[in-house]
C-alpha cells in the first residue's frame, strides 16, 4: 500500500498594499474611500451585471470597507482602491480571492472613466501580480453571459472561455432569477492563449446567452465614428501620406478588442504609399477597392499587384510596404498578427528620407 503523501506547507503569499501602474495605482482600500466608492457602486449601469446588490446608502459602503482589514488578514479577500494618477482620485476598486492553486478576481470602475483603458490597466496590474505568485496556477472570472464589456476586457488580458455555468449566479440588478455565467480563465504558465492553442478536440459550448441589441451594438465599430490615428509618423514623409483607422486590437484607439491580431483600415490617394517597414510578426493585406502594389525586400525591389479582395501574407523579418497604383482613392485592410506585433522599424533609407523633411522616426 503506498504511503500517504505528507502535506506540504503553504507557499508564501505576501500581498502588496500598493501596486503601481503607468496611469493607475492599486492601493489597499480603507474607510476614507467610502464616498468615492459609494458613487461608483450606486450607479445602476456600473452594477448591472454585478453579483451583489448595490449599496442602498453610504453607510453600507462604509461598513463594507470597515471589514477590509479583517478579510485581508484572514486571506479571505484582498481589496484595493483604483486611483487615477492624473488627479489622485479614487475611480473604482479591484479584489482578488485566492483558494489554493487558483484565484478569482473582479474589477469595478466608475462610468465616468470608461473607455479610457483605466479598468484594463487596473485589472492587468492585478492579474499580472497574481500570475507571479508561487503555487498559483490559475486565475479565473465568471461574468454574466451577456456582459460583453467584461468578456472584452478579459479577452484582452489573455483569458480563455472554458464553458458556461448554467443558471449559476443571481445578478440583483437584473432580477431574482439565476443567470448563466461565462467561465474564463488564464493559466499562469507564461503562455498566452495564442501560444498554447486550443485544447485538442475543444468544441464551442452551446449556451443560452442572448445579448441585447444594445450590447451587440457595443461590439460594432461604425466607420463614420472611427477617428484617424496619428500614430503612423511615417505618413508625413512626402509620397507616404495616408489615412489610417484602427478597428481591432490592443492598441490605444482601437474601438474593438481582439486577441492575437490587429486590424486597420488604410486609405491612400493614387500614387501614395506606406514606406518599407517591418514588424515582429506576419502582416496581411487585402484591398477593399482599387489596385495596390505590395513591395518588399531590403530596397523594395520586388513587388506584386493585388486587385480588390486579393490577399497576401508577408512573413516576419521581411521589410514591406504598399502603394495605391490605381487611378482613384482606395481602401486597404492591414492585419498584423500577434498580441504584440512589436514596434514598427524602418530601413535606413526610409529614416534618411524622413530626416530630410525634419521627421525623426522612433528607434528602439
Amino acid at each position: 500500500m503506498p504511503a500517504k503523501p505528507v502535506p506540504q506547507a503553504p507557499l508564501p503569499f505576501v500581498v502588496p498594499e500598493v501596486i503601481e501602474g503607468a496611469r493607475v495605482r492599486l492601493r489597499r482600500s480603507r474607510v476614507d474611500d467610502s464616498a468615492a466608492l459609494h458613487r461608483v457602486a450606486s450607479d445602476p449601469e456600473v452594477m448591472r451585471h454585478v453579483e451583489w446588490a448595490a449599496p442602498r446608502h453610504p453607510g453600507e459602503t462604509t461598513r463594507f470597507l470597515e471589514g477590509v482589514d479583517a478579510r485581508w488578514a484572514a486571506g479571505v479577500e484582498h481589496h484595493w482602491a483604483v486611483i487615477a494618477k492624473a488627479d489622485a482620485a479614487v475611480i473604482g476598486s479591484v479584489a482578488a480571492r485566492r483558494r489554493g492553486h487558483a484565484a478569482d478576481f473582479g474589477v469595478l470602475i466608475g462610468r465616468d472613466h470608461w473607455g479610457r483603458g483605466l479598468g484594463l490597466e487596473a485589472a492587468g496590474l492585478l492579474v499580472g501580480w497574481l500570475g507571479r505568485q508561487p503555487g498559483l496556477e490559475r486565475v479565473w472570472a465568471a461574468p454574466d453571459a451577456a456582459d460583453a464589456r467584461s468578456h472584452r476586457l478579459l479577452g484582452r488580458l489573455g483569458f480563455e472561455a472554458e464553458g458556461v455555468l448554467r443558471r449559476a449566479t443571481v445578478r440583483p440588478a437584473l432580477g431574482p432569477s439565476p443567470r448563466d455565467a461565462l467561465l474564463l480563465a488564464r493559466l499562469t504558465d507564461g503562455a498566452t492563449p495564442v501560444e498554447r492553442g486550443p485544447a485538442r478536440g475543444a468544441m464551442a459550448p452551446v449556451t443560452q446567452a442572448d445579448p441585447t441589441v444594445a450590447e451587440m451594438e457595443a461590439r460594432v465599430a461604425r466607420f463614420e465614428s472611427l477617428l484617424p490615428t496619428a500614430d503612423y509618423v511615417d505618413a508625413a514623409i512626402p509620397g507616404c501620406e495616408r489615412t489610417t483607422w484602427r478597428v481591432l486590437g490592443d492598441a490605444p484607439g482601437a474601438p474593438l478588442a481582439a486577441d492575437g491580431f490587429h486590424l486597420n483600415l488604410v486609405r491612400c490617394a493614387p500614387g501614395k504609399s506606406a514606406p518599407l517597414h517591418n514588424h515582429l510578426t506576419r502582416e496581411i493585406f487585402m484591398p477593399l477597392s482599387g489596385r495596390w502594389e505590395i513591395f518588399w525586400g531590403p530596397q523594395g525591389a520586388r513587388s506584386l499587384t493585388l486587385e480588390r479582395w486579393d490577399t497576401i501574407v508577408v512573413p516576419p523579418g521581411v521589410s514591406r510596404g504598399f502603394r495605391n497604383v490605381g487611378s482613384e482613392d482606395a481602401l486597404l485592410i492591414g492585419i498584423a498578427e500577434g498580441r504584440d506585433p512589436g514596434r514598427i522599424n524602418w530601413p535606413q533609407a526610409v529614416r534618411a528620407a524622413a530626416r530630410a523633411v525634419g521627421i525623426e522616426l522612433p528607434v528602439a
